[in-house]
């Protein structure tokens, strides 16, 4: 019996590369996006970092919830009275066409 030969296996190049355009000589190589696992293992440590630091602050009884729900009502209040003024300033300008208020 005669002895089988192994093909070598494919180099890199040939395995990353498209066959040549029509009327190209040289082989285009394939792009491959870049896996971003650093950015989610980051993400996750970042989640666990803050659920870490609120579960305290959550489960302890000593913690005055009318103080913190009176801020969170006083900035939502600012934030609604400054949408709604920006709302005004449009809806104004756009009724003061043609006068010389108008800017």
């Amino acid at each position: 019996m005669p002895p089988q030969t192994v093909p070598p296996p494919p180099s890199p190049s040939s395995t990353a590369s498209v066959p040549p355009a029509e009327g190209g000589s040289e082989a285009v190589p394939r792009i491959v996006p870049v896996r971003r696992t650093g950015r989610r293992t980051a993400a996750v440590a970042v989640l666990v970092r803050l659920a870490l630091v609120l579960d305290p602050v959550v489960r302890n009884d000593a913690f005055q919830w009318d103080d913190v729900l009176s801020y969170v009502a006083t900035a939502r209040y600012a934030a609604v009275t400054t949408l709604l003024s920006i709302g005004q300033r449009y809806v104004e300008r756009y009724y003061a066409r043609g006068t010389a208020g108008a800017r």
